[in-house]
């Protein structure tokens, strides 16, 4: 797998920069969009995070992309400094649970995402910790949420290594807002309403976020489908037994 591990080219055609160095070598002084992923950085379009960087350096933005940050260091995601419009996290193209550990809850020897297949690189609960990583690093920087472990976790769901329901993961990460799913359209939503000085990122497809009182109240969910409150799942007995 070709990993990216040499200095990028300065221009369109070379990589979305890693390091300070990199985005001066392209003349910029600050990102619009910093992308913070728990895979290796490649860029091809199997991998999220390359994908989303991509589409947003088509628009016009300024993004760069920090593979693998040193969860237990905040510096680690300060390299480039603080961007204008947003942080973009993910776990990587796994469930950083599933990368981590085994079917029968070892810790796993390889991460196939990883360089070398080196182990050990990415948090558990990656998704929460870069979020949460963020903003402490950034106060007041909005923090979209996307890739598979956000996806497959935005509602109630079975963590099957803590044997028990969790929340939505929005509820741990505390993130403006969630992209599921392919996230190329909606990830354009969210950058150009930012960059028009709009903070309401309500009604985007695709995505999801805690709505207020007033507009819990205010809403109109007619035509939605009701799941189930956290609370009543989780004071359900055996509610999760085969």
């Amino acid at each position: 797998m070709a990993i990216r591990d040499h200095p990028s080219p300065a221009g369109p055609d070379g990589f979305l920069p890693t390091t300070r160095a990199e985005m001066e070598a392209r003349g910029w002084e600050a990102l619009d969009v910093l992308l913070i992923t728990g895979d290796a950085y490649v860029d091809h379009p199997s991998f999220g995070a390359a994908m989303i960087g991509r589409v947003l350096e088509a628009e016009g933005y300024r993004v760069g992309i920090i593979a693998q940050p040193d969860w237990r260091d905040p510096g680690s995601i300060q390299v480039m400094g603080r961007p204008r419009l947003f942080c973009g996290v993910t776990a990587g193209n796994l469930d950083s649970m599933l990368s981590n550990y085994t079917a029968a809850r070892h810790r796993r020897k390889e991460d196939v995402y990883s360089e070398d297949g080196a182990p050990g690189k990415r948090p558990n609960h990656a998704a929460v910790v870069y979020t949460q990583m963020c903003r402490r690093a950034f106060p007041g920087l909005p923090v979209v949420m996307g890739g598979m472990e956000a996806s497959m976790r935005r509602v109630v769901h079975y963590d099957y290594w803590e044997d028990k329901l969790r929340p939505s993961i929005l509820a741990d990460a505390k993130a403006e807002i969630l992209v599921y799913g392919m996230g190329e359209v909606a990830v354009r939503e969210i950058a150009a309403r930012l960059r028009d000085g709009c903070s309401d990122l309500s009604g985007i497809r695709g995505t999801a976020l805690f709505l207020g009182a007033k507009a819990t109240a205010a809403a109109d969910f007619r035509d939605c489908v009701i799941l189930p409150r956290a609370r009543r799942l989780t004071g359900t007995p055996g509610c999760c037994s085969a």
